[in-house]
């Protein structure tokens, strides 16, 4: 399962997320996509309670809101690890050019 796919399982509008992603900082970013994690967390809570086989709920809807957190959780972190990244990869990129400027 794709995340797109992943988070329309969940109830969200992945094109929304995606656009304030692109439209976000790096730091926002990692904001947006802990925000973004907690409110799938919530909804697959949710889904998960109403679609729970003991409770009569589909088996099939269970066993796909499972996956679909697992997939949204797991590209989450690696995610925000590249950010992570990639903000430290600046960092040192600035302060190498200001001691090169300052030679």
């Amino acid at each position: 399962m794709k995340l797109e796919e992943a988070i329309m399982v969940l109830g969200i509008n992945p094109k929304k997320y995606f656009r304030k992603l692109s439209e976000s900082s790096l730091q926002e970013r990692i904001v947006l996509s802990n925000k973004m994690l907690e409110e799938c967390r919530r909804r697959q809570k949710l889904l998960l309670r109403d679609s729970h086989p003991d409770r009569g709920g589909n088996p099939e809807v269970f066993k796909s809101v499972s996956l679909a957190f697992s997939v949204v959780e797991v590209e989450t972190s690696k995610f925000i690890s590249r950010l992570n990244q990639s903000i430290q990869d600046r960092e040192e990129r600035l302060k190498n050019q200001v001691l090169i400027s300052k030679s």
